[in-house]
């Protein structure tokens, strides 16, 4: 966590992939025809695309870990972030002509975003006591 400037050029190509995924007309990504599982791919996909914003997101802004607190409330902030961008894709997704949005795409955004968070909150106790005595 030293070189926040890796983070952020992290951060940055996740952008660039998460908007090539959200807005490339869907004959320019992979299909899936047999698919048996009970999540439906497409969700599971927008799971899995979602799950990595906060931690980027915290790892890039280089928040101080001692202070448990605040970066419980910061996660929480970059919790909402997320759930505002994932509902600009989908109402993005909207007005293009080869996309619909779909409330059931945020609700897997938003539940990977949550898991991420998860990690985040139970990665704070041990990530800030302090290696030195």
């Amino acid at each position: 966590m030293k070189n926040k400037w890796i983070w952020r050029a992290a951060l940055l190509l996740y952008f660039c992939l998460l908007a090539y995924l959200c807005f490339a007309p869907p004959q320019a990504l992979p299909s899936v025809s047999k698919w048996n599982f009970f999540i439906p791919a497409d969700k599971l996909a927008h799971f899995l695309m979602f799950l990595p914003f906060p931690v980027l997101c915290y790892l890039a802004i280089g928040r101080n870990i001692r202070k448990s607190w605040k970066s419980v409330g910061g996660i929480v902030l970059l919790f909402i972030a997320g759930c505002v961008l994932a509902t600009a894709t989908e109402l993005i997704q909207g007005i293009t002509p080869e996309r619909q949005p779909d409330r059931y795409d945020f609700l897997a955004d938003a539940i990977g975003m949550f898991v991420s968070c998860l990690v985040l909150f139970v990665s704070l106790p041990s990530c800030g006591k302090s290696q030195t005595r």
